[in-house]
């Protein structure tokens, strides 16, 4: 997203946001995290808000695993204090007691889109621990302000271009490599086009056979294996029987 200019006399109210985190004082992290100068800054601009609150719901998760009883949350850095930005909350007011603000309203009060940064949109993207399980994380908010050849991500031998919801639009492979199976769950596809094996099972028969494969690992438990073109074939034998490979 290109940097737009300010209109002259025009100007943001607010000037920075501010990633700050809560943990229950009962925790030995709390002193250091609930520290008045420990903060995460993001611009502001509508890219920078999108970011930060994609980086927040992110880091609420990673917070109760880490701790249980811990959370973080986004502030709008606002003449001489900071006013509390809440997160999916769409409505376009100001709370009563001026404590927060809705995300809508933030975006309104902002002058600037400002410059995004793929990768660290991508490094988003990501398995997080939530203190039960592994979940998918997905930064919606930044993946659709992403032009068309920044939502490719490198993927091992593959490039993969996510949609605003995280789902997977388009997948490249690169020269010379090709898919030996894959599972996409979400279309409740039959689970492995050969033989019984699952996703790492099939890997470690693969390298054993001395074949060369990369497993992609996509949204959820969609998963694509490539090997080099010419190994294709015996990729297929090694996965339909690899005791006798």
């Amino acid at each position: 997203m290109e940097t737009k200019q300010v209109l002259s006399g025009h100007k943001s109210p607010i000037l920075e946001f501010r990633a700050r985190w809560s943990l229950d004082w009962a925790l030995s992290d709390a002193r250091l995290y609930n520290d008045p100068d420990k903060f995460q800054v993001f611009p502001a601009t509508r890219s920078g808000l999108a970011y930060a609150l994609d980086w927040v719901e992110s880091e609420r998760i990673s917070c109760r695993g880490c701790w249980g009883s811990a959370t973080c949350d986004l502030f709008a850095v606002m003449g001489e204090g900071e006013i509390c930005v809440e997160i999916n909350d769409t409505e376009s007011y100001d709370r009563p007691d001026g404590t927060c603000i809705s995300e809508a309203r933030a975006y309104k009060l902002l002058t600037c889109d400002g410059e995004i940064d793929a990768a660290k949109i991508h490094a988003l993207h990501t398995n997080i621990w939530d203190g039960h399980n592994h979940i998918s994380f997905v930064p919606s908010r930044s993946l659709a302000l992403l032009a068309d050849e920044d939502r490719y991500e490198r993927n091992g031998h593959a490039l993969v271009a996510w949609n605003s919801e995280g789902g997977v639009e388009d997948i490249r492979i690169d020269d010379g490599w090709t898919t030996a199976d894959e599972y996409w769950s979400i279309l409740g596809n039959i689970y492995w086009t050969y033989g019984d094996l699952n996703a790492h099972e099939r890997g470690t028969a693969l390298t054993t056979a001395g074949i060369p494969c990369d497993t992609v690992w996509l949204t959820g438990d969609d998963v694509v294996i490539l090997v080099p073109e010419d190994d294709l074939a015996r990729a297929i034998e090694v996965m339909l029987a690899p005791e006798n490979s």
